[in-house]
């Protein structure tokens, strides 16, 4: 190689080894930035906190513009939380700040709890948007692990015709949500919140297949719900297929049944 070249490719290795240094440094100083950031984030939450205890009007007010944003944060949730649990005219003003945004709360791990916090400590007034943002998915919301949690606090806190309107909507779908993981809890709610005549369309449900809901690790848990809270007309309905001598003890063999018999 000539000394030419030598030269050359000393100045390109240089050059490259700079190049590195000042990305590397870059990469640190990146890094730097980011942990500053998230230690901002965490400091505002936590200073937001204190304000909220120490003056709530004020802790609000900071509060603004913010819920949507705090709410699918894990601590964040649970500050938005604290503050709807203050309730007044403020609390109502930060909850309306989910409007547009309720179904993608409600299957969120942390903004459902704030939705379940909306809807179980605001007046119905001030929470029917979440059952309005709800409606034609119904059994969307029901078989989702976080979203039939809120079905739930309708059924516990918001007896209103738009939430029956939404019971309707899920039963008239003809699926039999009584062994799904998630939407029986709802159906459970149901049979114990709900209007008498959506209790007997359960009933009618569950004595379609009666033995399999009897026997089945979900729905047996329903029969039981059906026994103490459907008219006494279902209820016999039930109890005559159910409680005869060889049934009972097919049941009282079976794993789930046995609770039932």
């Amino acid at each position: 190689m000539s000394s030419s070249a030598a030269r050359r490719l000393r100045r390109k290795r240089a050059l490259e080894r700079s190049r590195g240094v000042h990305e590397h440094g870059h990469v640190r100083q990146d890094g730097a930035v980011e942990r500053s950031e998230r230690s901002s984030c965490d400091l505002t939450i936590d200073e937001l906190r204190v304000e909220l205890r120490r003056n709530t009007a004020r802790g609000m007010q900071r509060l603004r513009g913010q819920v949507w944003r705090l709410s699918r944060d894990a601590a964040g949730c649970r500050l938005v939380q604290e503050a709807l649990e203050l309730g007044g005219r403020e609390a109502v003003d930060l909850a309306h700040e989910l409007q547009g945004h309720v179904l993608e709360a409600v299957t969120c791990p942390h903004a459902n709890y704030v939705v379940q916090k909306v809807v179980s400590h605001l007046s119905v007034a001030a929470s029917s948007f979440v059952v309005r943002e709800l409606q034609g998915n119904a059994v969307r919301v029901a078989k989702h692990r976080f979203a039939c949690r809120i079905f739930c606090r309708l059924l516990e806190f918001s007896g209103t015709s738009a939430t029956s309107q939404l019971v309707d909507e899920l039963l008239e779908t003809g699926e039999n949500l009584c062994t799904h993981s998630f939407a029986h809890h709802v159906i459970q709610s149901i049979l114990e919140h709900g209007e008498e005549r959506h209790k007997h369309l359960i009933a009618k449900m569950l004595t379609s297949e009666l033995w399999t809901h009897a026997t089945h690790k979900n729905s047996s848990y329903l029969i039981e719900k059906a026994l103490c809270y459907c008219s006494q007309q279902d209820q016999e309905v039930l109890v005559g297929k159910l409680g005869h001598p060889e049934a009972l003890l097919d049941l009282a063999l079976n794993q789930y049944g046995s609770f039932v018999a």
